[in-house]
C-alpha cells in the first residue's frame, strides 16, 4: 500500500465512519481491514494529522494500537500474535506511560520477576487507551531496575472501568491490573539504555495540530457571518501553515515544535470559543469541546522540556 493510496482511499473511509461520541470501532476495523496495522503500511504523522483535523479521538486511539503493533512487529517472535494483529482481527494497545511519564515519583506501579516457567507480572497501567476494545496490551514493567515491555492476552488482565475525563472520554481509556505468571514468548524486550518510550513524537504532535486545524474551520463559519474575525483567522492560520511545514521537515526540533503546537492549540481554541459566544459552553457543543481537547496536550506523551516551557521554569 502506497502512502498515497492510504491518503486517498483508507482515509476516505476512516473519515466517513467517525462518530466522536463513540469509540472510534469501524475506523478502526477499516484500518484493520486495510492492513493499517501492518508495520509495513505507512502511517505517518500527515496521515494522522489529516485524521486528527476531522477527529481527535479517532487519530488518538489510531495512534495507540498502531504504536502497539510497531512494537509486536520489532520484538515479538509469536507468530500467532503478528498474524492477528497484522490482519486486523485482534488489536493490540499500549499501556507503557508509566515508564516514561506517569508516577514518575513514586513506585513503579508495575513490576516484573523472573520465574522458572516464564514471568510474573504484578501491578497496573495506569492509562491504557481502548483498553476494553483490544485483546493484546503492550505492558511496561521493571525487572532489577531495567524497563522491559511484555505483550499479555486479555486473559490475563483486569480492566477497570473507564473514569470520566474532562475530554475524549470516546477513547475508552482505563487501568489495567495484572497479576499473573506469562509465558516467555510474552517478553518483548529489557531496555539497556536507550529510552524505553519516546514521549513528544512527531504523530502526538500531528494529532494536537488537529486541534488548531478544526478550531480554524469553527473560525471561519463565524467569519462569514462577522468580518471582524477575518483578521484572527488569518494570524491563526498563518501560524499553523508553519507547524505542518515543520511537521513533514527533517531533523525539526520536536521539543520547539510540540511547545509551539500545544501554544497554539489552546489559542485557537480558546479564540473559537469567543467567537462562538456563550453558545461554545454549552455541552455538546464544538467550541468548548476543542477547548478541553487541547488542555489534554499539555499533560498526553508531553517530555518534561515541554512541561517545564509550560510552566515557565528554567525561563529566567
Amino acid at each position: 500500500m502506497s502512502e498515497c493510496a492510504l491518503s486517498q482511499k483508507l482515509l476516505h473511509t476512516i473519515i466517513e465512519n467517525i462518530s466522536d461520541d463513540q469509540f472510534p470501532k469501524k475506523p478502526i476495523q477499516a484500518c484493520g481491514n486495510a492492513g493499517l496495522f501492518h508495520p509495513s503500511n505507512p502511517l505517518s504523522p500527515l496521515h494522522l494529522f489529516q485524521i486528527a483535523s476531522i477527529s481527535i479521538p479517532t487519530a488518538f486511539v489510531i495512534s495507540q494500537y498502531r504504536g502497539a503493533a510497531e512494537r509486536i512487529a520489532k520484538w515479538s517472535k509469536n507468530e500467532m500474535v503478528r498474524d492477528q494483529i497484522f490482519s486486523g482481527t485482534a488489536y493490540s494497545t499500549l499501556g507503557i506511560s508509566q515508564l516514561s511519564t506517569s508516577h514518575q515519583h513514586i513506585e513503579p506501579p508495575l513490576k516484573a520477576t523472573k520465574t522458572t516457567n516464564g514471568w510474573y507480572v504484578k501491578g497496573f497501567a495506569p492509562w491504557v487507551t481502548g483498553a476494553h476494545h483490544a485483546q493484546y496490551f503492550i505492558l511496561g514493567a521493571v525487572w532489577k531496575q531495567k524497563k522491559v515491555l511484555f505483550c499479555v492476552h486479555e486473559k490475563h488482565v483486569h480492566i477497570s472501568d473507564s473514569p470520566e475525563l474532562i475530554t475524549l472520554n470516546q477513547c475508552d481509556t482505563a487501568q489495567v491490573h495484572i497479576d499473573s505468571i506469562v509465558d516467555e514468548k510474552c517478553l518483548l524486550h529489557i531496555f539497556g539504555d536507550e529510552p524505553a518510550t519516546q514521549t513528544g513524537s512527531l504523530r502526538s504532535i500531528a494529532i494536537a495540530m488537529g486541534v488548531t486545524d478544526q478550531s480554524i474551520s469553527l473560525l471561519k463559519k463565524q467569519t462569514m457571518m462577522r468580518p471582524i474575525l477575518k483578521e484572527t483567522q488569518s494570524m491563526l492560520e498563518k501560524e499553523h501553515q508553519k507547524n505542518i511545514i515543520s511537521l513533514t521537515t527533517t531533523d525539526v526540533d520536536r521539543i520547539m515544535l510540540r511547545v509551539r503546537v500545544n501554544q497554539l492549540a489552546l489559542k485557537s481554541a480558546q479564540q473559537a470559543l469567543v467567537a462562538c459566544k456563550g453558545k461554545g459552553l454549552l455541552v455538546g457543543e464544538k467550541a468548548g469541546e476543542l477547548c478541553t481537547q487541547a488542555l489534554f496536550f499539555l499533560v498526553w506523551s508531553c517530555p518534561q522540556s515541554v512541561q517545564n516551557a509550560h510552566l515557565n521554569i528554567g525561563s529566567s
